[in-house]
């Protein structure tokens, strides 16, 4: 079977007009396009697809859509500068609290010992990560020091400024129990909270970080959000965005922080009401309120 041939970025404009979007100007829609892929563009249109699954609803407007994916945008913006805040105090608190454990004996490299793990393929997976790393910044200077002083060795704390987000949460999720304990008691969770809440914000990183879409999906794995939350807030799911931007403020260390996330956030969202539908994004009527309740609870 034939793929379908490529058109024009005014020719995709006019596609749009036929099946039923309505276009106020093509020059502008193909403007938009040349800078915006047809496909990702057309993922926010999803919910407006009519019966047939190929035409849009009627009423359906470019300039919604546009809305739509520009809406997306932003958020991803806001919710990268908070990933930032958290992910720095989880590399700290996991090299800590394992490096306090398992590496102040000479010559405190307790992490390099596969013995000091429970879950070895997923530590093999963190190592051969950190290889691939340490060969992709092999022009780093902190990576040059380290393999001409210590043999390719590096303390912890230096190890897990190398790991992505989705090695570092591996990394805590193959520790003993003991450290995995001691860690979650840093940040006042437990283990099983912790790992949830590491894996929920590495999904929301790497679709933040890869401009892939937060409007109208699920997530996955769901949110872990306390023992009665959800049966008290019987509108707020754990599978939604919102139930992910839960665990973001959770994660965030100061006040000041979660603060700035809600404002943001919230002047974001009121910006584009009239277009966005919260359901959407999982966002219950009363989402200010909830997370107003979020900016007070120390993590």
């Amino acid at each position: 079977m034939e793929l379908k041939k490529p058109l024009s970025f005014r020719e995709q404009a006019i596609r749009l007009t036929e099946h039923g979007m309505k276009v106020a100007s093509i020059s502008d829609a193909a403007a938009f396009l040349s800078t915006v892929n047809y496909y990702r563009l057309t993922g926010y249109a999803l919910q407006f697809r009519a019966e047939n699954g190929q035409d849009y609803s009627e009423g359906t407007s470019f300039e919604t859509v546009r809305n739509l994916y520009l809406f997306d945008q932003e958020l991803r913006g806001i919710f990268r500068n908070a990933l930032d805040t958290a992910e720095a105090m989880f590399r700290t608190r996991i090299a800590n609290g394992f490096a306090m454990s398992r590496c102040t004996t000479p010559p405190y490299d307790g992490h390099y010992q596969p013995s000091n793990f429970l879950m070895q393929e997923d530590y093999q997976e963190v190592m051969d990560s950190l290889k691939k790393e340490e060969d992709r910044r092999d022009d780093s200077l902190v990576v040059q020091h380290h393999h001409a002083r210590y043999a390719d060795r590096m303390p912890l704390w230096v190890m897990v400024e190398l790991l992505s987000m989705s090695s570092l949460s591996k990394l805590y999720y193959a520790m003993y129990p003991a450290e995995r304990f001691k860690i979650a008691g840093l940040c006042n969770k437990t283990p099983d909270v912790l790992a949830n809440h590491l894996h929920v914000l590495t999904v929301l990183r790497n679709k933040c970080c890869h401009g892939a879409r937060l409007y109208n999906v699920p997530f996955h794995p769901p949110a872990k959000l306390g023992p009665g939350y959800l049966r008290s807030h019987p509108n707020v799911t754990g599978d939604t965005l919102f139930a992910a931007v839960l665990v973001l403020f959770r994660c965030l260390p100061t006040r000041e922080a979660r603060s700035k996330l809600h404002n943001d956030l919230c002047n974001c969202i009121q910006r584009y009401g009239a277009t966005v539908e919260l359901s959407c994004i999982g966002f219950p009527s009363n989402y200010n309120q909830l997370l107003q309740i979020e900016i007070n609870n120390p993590l």
